[in-house]
């Protein structure tokens, strides 16, 4: 794998940022990917006003940077670019270079500066601050003057106001590299997307080994000597304990000198040091102190301290907090309490057997959760990811399609396609309602708000196709009658743009519709060049006329196992319990059954039919009507609409599952009856002969015949083996054939071959 890391050095000597970058740097290369650098240093402004003013404007465009920026893209060809920090001399506006050439960009957030001008979040006052994420934003900075010195606070705001708002940082990144779960918090309240936020700890590469032989006197204060860092925290607690010997490593200025001059006689100034110079600081510390005052992102100082097996003492804050466990691996204290910093400091030096106790838990823990594997595997883990979501920009489908409400079979598939891991890993998803009706009494109907919802859904098709830029758009396209003549013009506009088109039918009738002229032309406009899904085979005669078989694919649906499976346990019944469960349309064989209930009571057979299902074009007046009319109050019962576990249960204790249909394409229903091992009496109507096998796993009858169906209900209330061994073989068909993994599985196979 080929990696840019791109970063503006605050300093020519390296930082702890630069630190964990180079850690990082070093980590990819031993393990065999290709790192290249884009780098500049600040150190080279070096006090100079005119060369302040021009950083602070190349901080915001950088043309240079963008020219070498895009030849470094052209000549490496990196998969990842890796950005850390762009001030002053990148600048965010290499972010859309970057983009347009479809590389990745993974951002590591070692502070705050996305959404705090000072990285810090910390106010003048040295006071931990979060008043840039409030009304003003940025300009919060130069109300509470947050770097001492208006001209530069202003700056500081500015360069964030357009960073965010011209060159998008905080929306144009794939995703945001993030070193604790504190941290990761955040930066979600921020309003960052949590699927864009990974955790990657920071890197101590070095396996430390323990020099039990060399004394450790120290207590270090390791990092930049800067007041948000603690420093003077650090210095009056040494002046409170003049017989220890405090230790400061970091870059020493002339803007420290008053530090230095003030500091006690007990504090060693050691400078700026690096490689065995630093390790030797470590060993020879007893306590490793970080009293920072605001959150971090990850202070490699303490896991470099830990890996040496030396207990840290560190501010109950933010991301340390999230690193050292009080009273396990170190201490806790409130920051800016000196003397609380003191006690502290004093009680674990003294204490020789604790200082060994947390040192070897804190090597410990360092080891397990910071060690080079765990970080390589995290930040692979995440480059992989975003190499994948780039592949997945290749195979985009715009979906649209039915889901609920209301709840139909065809919506119900919607909604598995939605809530896909299988299909919307692999592909890049966008999805649109294509439903006008929002409850089964509407469908069928006309009306001001149904005319609304549909302009809408033409609205979100245009957009979606312009600023999607699907591969490939899926209709679930109504077959004939009103709502053909919808989605027909929708399938106009997608053809505008050139798209390619696959249509999933959950119903049929394009046969019956064939011979007008209108609907004749319509159908030879809508199928030209198209692939089909179909649900069986048994369905190809419905488009015949208009799809050649080879560009035709077959993908029965499937459906999720049921959540209560201990409900599919039978209970004994008295008398034999049928079920029909869906919507009361007439064209679901409502009628028929009830007059095959009549002809059961007739012979005095022992059963009892409940219906189940919300109100279609029958109302439950016309069924209650029905029934009377029939005389079988006393067989048959309607329950109304069952859902969830009501609905399960409902299965659970029924005998023989019924759905006398008679304009069906596939039957949800029955696959549903048939987790529960119920015999089906269904109907030899659209795909249901794929789910239903006569004879085995229940019975089939000709549509609209009564009497057929009560002959076959009449043989499965006087055979309670049969009815066992018809369930038994049903479920096993339902688990080899009709799971909803299989269904995914299916899907996602026409979908690659078609994207």
């Amino acid at each position: 794998m080929k990696i840019l890391f791109i970063h503006n050095n605050y300093a020519s000597n390296t930082s702890g940022e630069e630190f964990a970058a180079e850690a990082l740097e070093n980590l990819l290369i031993a393990n065999g990917h290709d790192v290249k650098w884009y780098r500049r240093f600040s150190d080279v402004i070096n006090n100079s006003f005119s060369k302040k003013v021009s950083a602070f404007f190349l901080g915001i465009y950088n043309p240079k940077a963008i020219q070498e920026i895009t030849d470094l893209l052209s000549s490496f060809e990196p998969d990842i670019v890796q950005i850390q920090n762009l001030y002053p001399f990148i600048s965010p506006s290499i972010i859309k270079t970057i983009k347009r050439k479809g590389v990745p960009i993974v951002m590591r957030c070692p502070n705050y500066r996305l959404f705090c001008p000072t990285g810090l979040h910390m106010d003048g006052k040295g006071k931990v601050c979060e008043k840039c994420l409030s009304v003003g934003r940025e300009f919060n900075c130069v109300a509470k003057n947050c770097e001492k010195n208006y001209a530069k606070s202003i700056g500081y705001a500015l360069r964030n106001f357009f960073a965010r708002t011209l060159w998008g940082l905080l929306t144009n990144m794939d995703a945001y590299m993030v070193q604790t779960a504190f941290q990761r918090q955040k930066f979600i309240d921020n309003g960052i997307p949590p699927k864009k936020l990974f955790i990657v700890p920071g890197l101590s590469p070095t396996i430390y080994k323990i020099d039990k032989a060399l004394e450790s006197k120290y207590v270090s204060f390791i990092g930049r000597l800067s007041e948000e860092k603690g420093i003077t925290e650090f210095l009056k607690a040494a002046r409170l304990l003049p017989t220890l010997t405090f230790v400061v490593v970091g870059n020493f200025t002339a803007s420290h000198s008053h530090l230095k001059v003030n500091s006690p006689a007990n504090v060693m100034w050691k400078g700026f040091l690096s490689g065995k110079d630093l390790d030797l600081i470590f060993k020879q510390s007893k306590i490793v102190v970080v009293p920072s005052k605001w959150y971090e992102g990850f202070p490699n100082v303490i896991t470099r301290a830990m890996k040496h097996g030396k207990p840290v003492i560190t501010s109950n804050l933010g991301a340390m907090a999230a690193i050292i466990d009080h009273e396990e691996n170190g201490l806790l204290v409130e920051p800016g309490d000196t003397i609380g910093l003191a006690k502290n400091i004093r009680e674990l030096y003294e204490d020789n057997e604790k200082c060994s106790l947390f040192g070897a838990n804190a090597k410990r823990k360092a080891d397990i959760f910071f060690s080079t594997a765990k970080v390589y595997d995290d930040l692979i883990d995440l480059y992989q990811g975003l190499l994948m979501e780039k592949e997945k920009k290749t195979r985009k489908i715009l979906f649209v399609l039915h889901y609920p409400p209301p709840v139909h079979g065809a919506a119900m598939v919607g909604q598995y396609i939605m809530e896909s891991i299988t299909v919307n890993d692999y592909f890049d998803t966008h999805y649109i309602n294509l439903g006008t009706s929002v409850s089964v009494d509407e469908i069928g109907l006309g009306g001001i708000l149904k005319l609304k919802r549909y302009f809408k859904i033409l609205r979100q098709t245009f957009s979606s196709i312009k600023r999607f830029k699907p591969n490939l758009v899926y209709i679930t396209l109504t077959a004939s009658g009103p709502g053909f003549y919808k989605d027909a013009l929708i399938v106009m506009l997608v053809r505008s743009f050139g798209k390619k088109i696959v249509f999933h039918f959950h119903n049929k009738g394009i046969a019956e519709k064939q011979d007008n002229w209108l609907d004749n032309a319509l159908y030879k406009m809508v199928f030209k060049n198209a692939e089909v899904i179909l649900l069986s085979k048994h369905l190809y005669s419905d488009i015949k006329k208009y799809v050649p078989i080879k560009q035709v694919h077959y993908c029965a649906n499937g459906i999720p196992e049921n959540k209560f499976k201990n409900l599919t346990l039978k209970s004994v019944n008295e008398k034999v319990q049928i079920l029909f469960l869906s919507n009361l349309l007439e064209s679901k064989g409502v009628f028929i059954l009830l007059k095959a209930c009549q002809l059961l009571q007739a012979k005095q057979l022992p059963f009892h039919c409940t219906f189940i299902g919300s109100e279609g074009d029958i109302t439950v007046g016309k069924f209650q009507e029905k029934v009377i009319e029939f005389g079988i109050n006393n067989c048959v019962y309607y329950a109304g609409r069952k859902y969830g576990v009501e609905k399960e249960k409902a299965y659970s204790q029924a005998d023989v599952f019924v759905f006398p249909t008679y304009n069906e394409t596939f039957g949800l229903v029955n696959l549903e009856a048939m987790q529960f091992a119920l015999p089906v009496v269904s109907t030899y109507e659209g795909g249901i002969p794929d789910i239903v096998v006569d004879g085995k796993t229940g019975f089939l009858v000709q549509r609209q015949d009564a009497e057929a169906l009560a002959n076959k209900l009449e043989v499965l209330i006087l055979n309670p083996e049969l009815r066992v061994k018809m369930g038994e073989a049903g479920r096993k068909h339902y688990e080899e054939h009709f799971t909803l993994e299989v269904f995914e599985s299916r899907f996602s196979k026409i979908m690659q071959e078609l994207v």
